[in-house]
């Protein structure tokens, strides 16, 4: 599996990340709401989803290095941006919940109920990553197949 693949051509990725971020941040929006739909919520999950996945994306592309020893770009964006994506959500929504309720539980001491959560956060990360990654993969792979048909016409025409 190589960067040709899934497009040599930055802006492309760059654009099926950002798609793919809006798929992302869409599905978890709505699943979120128990299958219901508001817009705040909806904005705010896009938001961070594009960020994340933005941010990741910018940072991965202009590295460079040994391209037979590294994995593919749309691979570490898809992984990266998706552990971004859930730890971002995660502080912003579950950690002031914690810190809000930490005595109201039956755990003996702060730090266990900080561990508890901690363990949560690490089976959430490994599953919504393996999702996130996915459904991220398809995107920019379809993003990426649908320009290299573009690119295709527009070759074949200019030779016409």
């Amino acid at each position: 599996m190589t960067d040709e693949l899934f497009g040599a051509n930055r802006l492309v990725t760059l654009i099926g990340t950002v798609i793919a971020a809006l798929c992302v941040g869409a599905i978890w929006s709505y699943l979120s709401e128990s299958m219901g739909f508001r817009v705040s919520i909806f904005i705010r999950y896009v938001l961070f989803a594009t960020c994340s996945y933005l941010i990741v994306g910018l940072l991965t592309l202009r590295r460079t290095g040994n391209p037979r020893r590294r994995i593919p770009g749309s691979v570490r964006i898809a992984v990266l941006g998706s552990i971004v994506f859930v730890v971002s959500m995660y502080l912003v929504y579950a950690f002031p919940d914690v810190w809000k309720f930490r005595y109201t539980t039956a755990e003996p001491s702060v730090f266990n109920y900080f561990v508890t959560e901690l363990k949560d956060l690490g089976m959430a990360l490994v599953l919504h990553t393996i999702i996130d990654s996915l459904i991220v993969l398809l995107v920019l792979g379809l993003v990426s197949h649908i320009a290299s048909i573009i690119v295709g016409i527009v070759r074949r025409n200019d030779y016409a």
